[in-house]
């Protein structure tokens, strides 16, 4: 229901009197199962295939807006999805009946978070986008200085974000040792075979740093202030049925796998930032889980 009440929320609709939502219905009643989407929970508890979305908008660049497709493939589309989510609730409800604590994780836990969630969605993070392009320039300038170094050590020009041309270099031309091979039988160029290799040769250790710091100019300081809408903030998903431990994940943008070991992962931190006269405060269980195993033995 989340995703309704933002949607609804666009047209200064308030949405009251949330009892129910068949995805966390299904997740607390196990959070371990794969998925909780509704074409899932229908061929699962219903054994009925719904109508999919990409028969009724297409794909790929020819896919259309709901609201261009007929009203004569829209209806049926719609209606299924209210009966089916009906269907299923009077499905997946009775079972969790059965655990007064699973009930309690429902009704106590899970659903007053729902419009906790969607506020905070629609509120957004506020970002410093200036901070962020400065850092994508510095970043930039480090990857060149890589690349100029790692020819240097080779002797030739290459493309560093390849794994071919990489294993060539490494394994014929340098004559590194081959450590680990691809089930293809090709000496691999993974992670943790050159963190490996970077002990003892100069050129793994620029590849890993190279790599790092790639991911964090393409994922981090280049995207997120593309992300950011009129109101200087970013707007995530947070899921409530994905991870089987119950915490939230993340997505589009994930903002809670922000890098902190790297000097330049704890810079893009300093990216998020609380309005004038607030403060952002972070707060985190330390190894909880390693905590309760260690508790539990």
């Amino acid at each position: 229901l989340k995703y309704d009440i933002s949607v609804l929320a666009n047209y200064n609709i308030h949405m009251q009197g949330i009892v129910f939502d068949t995805m966390l219905e299904s997740y607390v009643l196990d959070s371990v199962s794969s998925r909780h989407d509704m074409d899932t929970l229908s061929q699962n508890h219903l054994g009925h295939t719904p109508i999919a979305f990409k028969d009724v908008v297409g794909k790929g660049k020819a896919q259309l807006t709901f609201d261009q497709v007929d009203i004569e493939q829209a209806g049926p589309y719609a209606a299924e999805d209210a009966d089916i989510t009906l269907r299923l609730h009077q499905a997946i409800y009775p079972k969790l009946k059965k655990s007064a604590k699973q009930l309690s994780v429902f009704h106590d836990i899970e659903m007053p978070l729902v419009p906790v969630l969607a506020r905070m969605e629609q509120h957004g993070v506020l970002i410093d986008s200036d901070l962020l392009n400065e850092q994508s320039h510095s970043i930039g300038m480090r990857l060149q200085e890589l690349e100029v170094e790692a020819h240097n050590i080779a002797g030739q020009t290459f493309n560093l974000a390849s794994p071919k041309q990489l294993q060539k270099i490494l394994f014929e031309d340098l004559k590194i040792p081959v450590i680990k091979k691809t089930p293809k039988g090709a000496p691999s160029t993974a992670e943790e075979v050159l963190q490996e290799l970077a002990l003892d040769y100069p050129l793994p250790k620029i590849i890993l740093e190279n790599r790092g710091l790639s991911k964090l100019k393409s994922t981090y300081t280049d995207k997120l202030p593309l992300l950011v809408g009129k109101s200087g903030r970013v707007h995530t998903s947070y899921q409530q049925a994905v991870a089987a431990t119950g915490r939230l994940s993340s997505t589009d943008p994930n903002l809670q796998n922000i890098p902190i070991r790297s000097e330049e992962g704890r810079k893009i931190r300093l990216a998020f930032i609380a309005p004038r006269d607030h403060k952002i405060v972070a707060i985190d269980y330390s190894q909880i889980e390693l905590r309760i195993m260690a508790h539990l033995s």
